[in-house]
């Protein structure tokens, strides 16, 4: 009975949607600076970021993890953001 449900695993696992990382860059810009205008944020990891007073204007936030960040004083001028997470920015 194992042999049968390892191929079925093995073809669950090969069509599994990949998800789109994130871009590295502008995730390290955002931490180091505070400003990341119109930057590409999705899929980023910013799970207790201290982001006060960031500047965010015009980022791409679509599926990034915004769980408990500050973002108190932040400018949050026209961000883009789908998923769970963008209450936050509400």
């Amino acid at each position: 009975m194992k042999f049968r449900l390892f191929p079925a695993l093995l073809l669950s696992l090969c069509l599994a949607t990949p998800t789109k990382a994130e871009n590295l860059q502008h995730t390290q810009q955002l931490m180091s600076t505070k400003r990341c205008q119109r930057c590409d944020l999705s899929g980023a990891g910013l799970v207790y970021a201290n982001l006060s007073s960031a500047d965010l204007s015009g980022a791409n936030l679509s599926q990034a993890n915004l769980s408990r960040i500050n973002l108190s004083g932040a400018n949050c001028e026209e961000p883009t953001c789908r998923g769970p997470f963008c209450l936050a920015l509400t």
